[in-house]
């Protein structure tokens, strides 16, 4: 592991605190010394998008990993309405437990619903692009090895590491 890097994260959660608690510091901080951000995106073909989706869904529900692992949450205290809270996947798996939907129906509906907020994220990285924010978008050619890679040369090329 590379420790710079948890270190930095450690700075990141302090100063993001402090700003929290002091949110003054940021009406009296000159332009010029706030932190550009570098953003990356994973931007593949709709139809690759799609199928990523579909099997990651697929993987997740297989010998019903994640109905099992929302009821050992359950049983271990945590309230329905705090784990539809924590996203789609919890939320549809809680309604099939309380027999709002049969599993075919819950696994059609959380796929739409995870396609749906797939698009919704993609429209809102361009409407970040048309407000000026630059997203570096990872070559959807490339590897998971190379695509570090080639985030490693970006940061490198803009001295953040």
């Amino acid at each position: 592991a590379d420790i710079s890097t948890l270190k930095r994260t450690i700075r990141a959660i302090e100063i993001a605190l402090y700003i929290q608690q002091n949110p003054q510091f940021l009406h009296n901080l000159p332009k010029q010394h706030l932190p550009k951000p570098i953003l990356f995106g994973l931007n593949p073909e709709r139809n690759v998008r799609r199928t990523r989706i579909e099997n990651r869904l697929n993987e997740r529900l297989q010998n019903n990993a994640l109905i099992n692992e929302v009821e050992t949450l359950i049983k271990q205290g945590v309230e329905i309405d705090t784990l539809k809270y924590y996203g789609l996947e919890y939320k549809f798996v809680c309604e099939f437990l309380e027999n709002k939907y049969s599993f075919e129906e819950m696994h059609l509906h959380l796929q739409i619903a995870i396609q749906q907020y797939a698009k919704r994220q993609m429209t809102w990285f361009r409407k970040m692009e048309k407000d000026g924010f630059e997203i570096n978008w990872l070559p959807n050619n490339l590897d998971i090895y190379e695509q570090v890679k080639w985030v490693e040369e970006k940061l490198k090329n803009s001295k953040c590491l």
